[in-house]
């Protein structure tokens, strides 16, 4: 299912009531400071609604997240981006986590990954 991020997503969550969401939804900020927060903001609302119907939350982050320079990354391993993406990337884990406990962040180079029919 698809859901507008800055609707009402506890009304759609609880009519829904969901096992898992798989939320894949960013945005690149680039340089744009007022973009940056959007993926944090958007991970933690998702969070919320999600723990608030007991939902497992999958969050679908990035490779980016991690400059690369210690390979491979253990599930530990502390953020340290390289640029805008990254970061609020971090910060949408960093939420999501801290919202809710039952929250898998999975980092991946997605930049060859096609959703939906070809």
């Amino acid at each position: 299912m698809q859901a507008d991020l800055t609707g009402d997503l506890h009304e759609l969550f609880e009519k829904y009531r969901p096992d898992a969401v798989i939320h894949a939804a960013a945005i690149n900020p680039g340089v744009d400071d007022d973009k940056l927060n959007t993926n944090e903001t958007m991970a933690a609302r998702v969070a919320e609604a999600a723990k608030a119907v007991g939902s497992r939350l999958i969050v679908v982050s990035s490779d980016i997240v991690h400059a690369g320079a210690s390979l491979p990354y253990s599930d530990d391993a502390r953020p340290d981006p390289i640029n805008a993406y990254g970061q609020s990337k971090a910060a949408a884990e960093a939420a999501a986590l801290a919202c809710h406990g039952n929250v898998v962040c999975v980092c991946a180079d997605l930049t060859d990954l096609r959703v939906g029919t070809c």
